[in-house]
């Protein structure tokens, strides 16, 4: 009777380790899947906002067939980490983010690029 008790403790070790260990993961996983979610929707809230100001009339404050002079409000992290770069030209908007977490090849951050033309969006994520 004890060699099966003892052999039952190890064993509920053995899943309770197990199951650990698979959690950590799969929440890691999450955290990646997650981060590169959010820099994704607020790319593309600031493609609306360049669009917006592109198909708005000078008149009104828009561009009027032009990206040029669109003032790009900052993108939001879910910390202070990573880095945004947007470009403004009169045919084109370029967003390139680099998140906080590290990406699916666990060595490189989260890296997305959205490319806004008219009537086009041109979305590469890297990691």
């Amino acid at each position: 009777m004890g060699n099966q008790q003892l052999i039952l403790v190890i064993l509920s070790f053995l899943v309770a380790a197990i199951a650990i260990v698979l959690g950590v993961r799969y929440f890691s996983t999450w955290v990646v899947d997650s981060e590169r979610s959010q820099i994704i929707n607020e790319a593309h809230a600031v493609a609306d906002l360049a669009d917006a100001y592109y198909l708005k009339p000078p008149q009104l404050g828009g561009g009027g067939g032009s990206y040029l002079n669109f003032n790009p409000p900052t993108i939001k992290k879910p910390s202070n980490s990573g880095s945004t770069l947007i470009s403004v030209a009169a045919n084109r908007v370029s967003i390139n983010v680099v998140g906080t977490e590290l990406g699916r090849d666990s060595q490189n951050p989260i890296e997305i690029t959205l490319q806004i033309r008219p009537g086009e969006r041109i979305l590469r994520v890297r990691n």
